[in-house]
């Protein structure tokens, strides 16, 4: 029996590094930082543009609103500005996305977002209410076994 595989080689991008063009070629899918943790504007138009040319898929990759600390730590935030933020970033790169004619493919949370969503039920619930605009359209990356 023929049996095939995909695998995705997904990246983080847009953090500042810079080495997104020398990623691009050799990744499959990526995670754009949306401007909670790291990047901005500029940045998400650029890597965008990368993702169309190399065929990219593009996901969002929001966080913590928190740029001092790289979205590395958890933040004590009301549910509604913790929605609002998270919101607002994929907002953003969906919009730039749109503009150039790409799907968002997929959503996976920053550092300690991702891995606060991974083991508390009730921030999950902030998540999904965030991103339930995006439900039926995206994929998910979350850590496994995530509550």
């Amino acid at each position: 029996m023929d049996s095939y595989k995909e695998i995705d080689i997904n990246c983080d991008v847009g953090e500042g590094i810079g080495n997104e063009a020398e990623l691009f070629p050799l990744i499959s899918s990526c995670n754009i930082a949306c401007g909670g943790h790291a990047g901005n504007t500029k940045e998400m138009k650029e890597i965008v543009q990368l993702a169309k040319l190399h065929k990219v898929k593009v996901g969002a990759h929001p966080s913590y609103p928190d740029k001092a600390k790289f979205g590395r730590v958890s933040m004590d935030i009301t549910a509604d500005g913790l929605t609002q933020s998270i919101r607002r970033q994929i907002e953003n790169l969906v919009r730039i996305a749109s503009k150039a004619q790409i799907g968002l493919n997929h959503i996976k949370p920053h550092g300690a977002l991702y891995n606060d969503i991974a083991k508390n039920e009730s921030l999950t619930n902030i998540f999904l209410k965030a991103i339930a605009a995006y439900r039926t359209d995206v994929h998910l990356y979350v850590p496994y076994a995530s509550v």
